[in-house]
């Protein structure tokens, strides 16, 4: 078992990261550096006999459930950060959201382990070759049942004569990347199929334990892959009851997976769910004194509030009010609410629409109409022609900006400013930022993102960058643009209904 120093305690990070954190929190929005867990004592625990077993003679595994908002991801984060802080412990912590086209567990962990591992393994392979008395059949269940599929590859693998190009080469072939016939071929194997992999997946492991390096696989968001397709997210569970059929054939390692309550994880694959119900982590929301107390004075201290003489107040206002607030993450932006001075209205709430019968008639009616006529359909690509219309109206010159679909993007050359429009990825934003401040001259950016992207400051990691970050329903703009568009004489009371919707940016 592994020691896990101050697990859990509030970490040390760089002093210039806690301006950006404090940023997040102004705005009620959970940072990307969560260096601290308030409550939730019950899963900490659970989630720290997992990782001190992580050395152990099998791979271990855990999934996290909650209520979306209600820490998730804030949790597997501080892992990765107390991780990236303790270098001495070995553990290599891997973190992905799934991904709704790859439904095959091993083939998706296989390829993060090609990203980030095959150095490792190739020099524990090296290693373990010059060891003259070393048999690497252990490796891999003495190669019984399934494992006797790659036996031949393992032992080329194991060849004293392969040179560190051609071990490269089998790595490779190993992961997927390489899987033609001709190249299995040139060293006189069978090619290995995807089903294959998952034998390979247990070798790879093995080699990383033998040189005592642990991986901490975190997957987030699997929900996405339900939101897909039902059939897609049983056909993972699937692939994830395989992958945990062969966890006492490999030497420690960890899988945290995390995923919403609204999956019903024991209806979509119940020999699935019977295999993992022990290993079921449930995240709480913050209701007691104690808990509430804590947070609103961490946020305020990282602000430099005072918050000595209304503590009590704020927390007696609070828990009042926690009935209605659905999630942890509302009860930060309530709190944020009350430390700033700053209302705050829910992302899709539009008092403008909603007290107009007329245009709430006209919205209903054109929600129908795109409906009907599978306006919704490939949503991110359709955007921009309705919003384009809106701008051009709005007095933009669209010949001298540029509207970039391939970038979800919108950039006002005159004003030096890119409008970002997210619909179900963040992964790519912040790399278009750098791109469009080298490239486009750009240097101001505001973003338009879901709820449940939980995007933070913190994660674009550009503290000098006038950025906004505006929450948003794309349906919901949508509509209102192709309302704009079809109605010429209500275009001014929609035009005001979308200003409150987006803050008026484009004013």
């Amino acid at each position: 078992m592994i020691r896990l120093p101050n697990l859990w305690d509030r970490l040390t990070i760089d002093p210039s990261k806690l301006a950006t954190i404090a940023k997040d929190w102004s705005e009620g929005k959970v940072p990307d550096l969560p260096y601290v867990i308030i409550g939730q004592e019950s899963a900490k625990s659970a989630i720290a006999a997992k990782i001190s077993m992580i050395d152990g003679d099998r791979m271990v595994n855990s999934i996290i459930q909650a209520n979306y908002g209600d820490g998730k991801t804030n949790i597997i984060k501080y892992l990765k950060l107390y991780f990236d802080l303790h270098p001495e412990l070995n553990v290599k912590m891997l973190y992905c959201r799934a991904n709704p086209d790859q439904t095959d567990l091993c083939l998706f962990l296989m390829q993060h382990i090609q990203f980030a591992l095959l150095d490792d393994i190739e020099k524990e392979i090296t290693r373990l070759k010059e060891s003259d008395d070393y048999d690497y059949k252990a490796l891999v269940s003495n190669f019984d049942d399934d494992f006797a599929a790659i036996k031949e590859y393992t032992a080329k693998l194991f060849d004293a004569s392969i040179d560190a190009e051609a071990l490269r080469e089998l790595l490779y072939m190993g992961t997927g990347r390489l899987y033609s016939k001709g190249v299995f071929s040139k060293y006189g194997l069978q090619q290995l199929t995807d089903f294959n992999r998952r034998e390979v997946l247990v070798l790879f492991l093995n080699i990383l334990a033998s040189a005592r390096i642990y991986v901490l696989f975190a997957i987030d968001e699997l929900e996405k892959i339900r939101d897909k397709s039902p059939k897609r997210m049983a056909h993972f569970f699937t692939s994830y009851r395989e992958l945990i059929d062969l966890f006492s054939k490999i030497r420690g390692h960890y899988l945290i997976s995390c995923i919403t309550k609204g999956v019903e994880i024991n209806l979509l694959s119940p020999p699935f769910y019977s295999r993992v119900e022990p290993d079921i982590v449930v995240l709480q929301p913050l209701t007691s004194k104690e808990e509430i107390t804590e947070l609103v004075k961490l946020i305020a201290e990282l602000n430099e509030i005072d918050v000595t003489n209304t503590i009590d107040d704020y927390v007696s206002k609070l828990q009042r009010k926690r009935k209605v607030i659905e999630s942890n993450r509302a009860l930060l932006q309530e709190i944020s609410t009350l430390l700033f001075k700053q209302k705050r209205l829910p992302f899709d709430s539009c008092s403008l629409l909603d007290t107009n019968v007329t245009l709430k008639s006209l919205y209903d009616e054109t929600e129908q109409k795109l409906l009907l006529e599978g306006g919704f359909d490939n949503l991110s690509r359709v955007f921009f022609d309705p919003l384009e219309y809106y701008l051009v109206a709005k007095g933009f010159d669209t010949k001298k900006s540029l509207l970039r679909r391939d970038y979800q993007a919108f950039i006002d050359t005159t004003s030096s400013k890119a409008y970002f429009f997210l619909f179900n990825d963040k992964s790519k934003v912040a790399d278009r930022i750098g791109t469009f401040i080298d490239e486009k001259n750009c240097e101001k950016f505001v973003i338009f993102a879901t709820p449940n992207m939980e995007l933070s400051y913190a994660e674009l990691n550009y503290p000098d960058v006038d950025i906004k970050i505006i929450e948003y329903d794309p349906k919901k703009l949508f509509i209102l643009l192709n309302m704009f568009k079809w109605n010429f004489d209500q275009q001014t009371s929609i035009s005001k209904i979308i200003d409150d919707l987006t803050q008026a940016v484009f004013e």
